[in-house]
């Protein structure tokens, strides 16, 4: 169950935080049907971020423990990236998909070594629970969202063609992390 929450949220917040972000680079701001998209599009993320939190807690409250602690940390992540997001929507009246980019990076990071910490103390208790390769992809994981989000780091004054390059990264590591997910699921039937 923990696992089927984490591709759903992940891949769905992911894909439309990325592709917004593609779609809307050379239109901040969009006007449309019923006021600003930009704002919209935040008011959505809010809504979807905290009712999946609420899901998870709900899930934790009939069963304890079903959703991890680090799941549960990484959902409150997600409603405070898009609660950030909205705020700066609102204030200026389109968003800077790049800074969103960045906070889902920075959150993949805290979210993957949260994770990764979380599996070797539970090895550390009870040593053979995780495959070695397990291990290795987990750590692995929490590597490449750390060096990923240097990387946008790095360019928050770069071109926007080094920006929306980082953001194809941050899309494919998303891609990595799904398919690993997926392979998991699978191995549940």
């Amino acid at each position: 169950m923990d696992l089927m929450i984490g591709v759903l949220r992940m891949g769905l917040i992911g894909v439309m935080i990325l592709w917004g972000g593609l779609a809307y680079a050379g239109e901040p701001g969009a006007k449309g049907v019923g006021g600003n998209l930009d704002v919209q599009y935040a008011q959505v993320l809010l809504t979807l971020a905290e009712a999946r939190l609420e899901q998870a807690q709900q899930q934790n409250a009939s069963v304890p423990g079903v959703v991890r602690r680090a799941q549960l940390d990484s959902l409150l992540r997600d409603v405070a990236v898009a609660k950030r997001f909205g705020e700066q929507a609102q204030q200026h009246g389109k968003a800077d998909w790049y800074t969103l980019l960045l906070a889902y990076a920075e959150a993949a990071s805290s979210s993957a070594e949260a994770d990764w910490n979380e599996v070797r103390r539970i090895e550390a208790r009870y040593p053979g629970t995780f495959s070695q390769l397990d291990l290795k992809i987990r750590r692995l994981r929490a590597d490449l969202t750390r060096l990923n989000a240097a990387r946008g780091k790095q360019l928050a004054s770069a071109s926007m063609e080094d920006r929306q390059g980082w953001a194809l990264q941050v899309l494919w590591v998303e891609i990595e992390r799904l398919q690993n997910r997926t392979l998991q699921l699978e191995g549940f039937r």
